[in-house]
């Protein structure tokens, strides 16, 4: 595991030694700012990739839902148009499924359509990992 950020709120790194599993912990809550900060500089480390990509979002179980401090969506918004064009899946891994219903909504609501087909639901980080290999040797999320 190759650690490219870290802080006391999330980590990104590599995950595996051919950087094709991009890895973004989250540990604790965070804010919108947080969140648009945390993903952005995931979305520039896939931005650099040569070749095709899983990025895994990693909600530890005590962090919860969604981030803190008023109305997300223009940060969606603006976080769903920075789509890093080898970043073929995203893969999100929370134990509840009101942030897939939330991403569900939004992305119908906002008409960001290719960003509900790039983005899968996990429960575990075993689980993440699973479908990310899978997808990296099939080209297949199913």
């Amino acid at each position: 595991m190759e650690i490219l950020f870290e802080s006391p709120i999330y980590r990104i790194c590599w995950h595996d030694d051919q950087r094709q599993i991009l890895l973004l912990e989250i540990f604790q809550k965070w804010t919108w700012a947080d969140a648009y900060e945390g993903v952005s500089r995931s979305n520039n480390i896939a931005k650099a990739a040569t070749h095709d990509i899983c990025t895994i979002l990693y909600f530890h179980e005590h962090v919860g839902v969604l981030p803190k401090g008023g109305n997300g969506i223009p940060t969606l918004r603006q976080l769903a148009a920075d789509d890093p064009p080898m970043e073929k899946l995203v893969i999100i891994i929370n134990q509840n499924a009101l942030l897939e219903i939330f991403l569900s909504t939004v992305s119908k609501a906002y008409r960001l359509g290719h960003m509900a087909n790039k983005y899968r639901y996990a429960k575990t980080l075993d689980e993440a990992l699973q479908m990310a290999k899978h997808f990296l040797t099939s080209g297949k999320t199913g």
